[in-house]
């Protein structure tokens, strides 16, 4: 089963483009890894918006929508 030492010494041989490229497929691939680039980078006024915003949804239900907690699932924001 390979490991992150595995992934990372093939990263460490990737050229400036072909990690730009890497990076950008990432993007592409789901909001998730978007808003997780952007704040990492601290790109937009509140970065971490989406993951507040998660966080807050499952902590804090409507429940006059009749939706429910789950902690692991605002866990999984953070």
């Amino acid at each position: 089963m390979p490991h992150w030492s595995d992934l990372k010494s093939k990263l460490a041989d990737l050229d400036r483009a072909r990690l730009i490229g890497l990076v950008h497929d990432l993007y592409a691939a789901s909001k998730d890894n978007q808003a997780l680039l952007h704040a990492h980078f601290s790109i937009g006024s509140d970065a971490l918006q989406p993951f507040k915003a998660t966080i807050n949804r499952w902590l804090r239900p409507d429940i006059l929508m009749n939706q429910d907690i789950s902690v692991a699932k605002a866990k999984k924001a953070i």
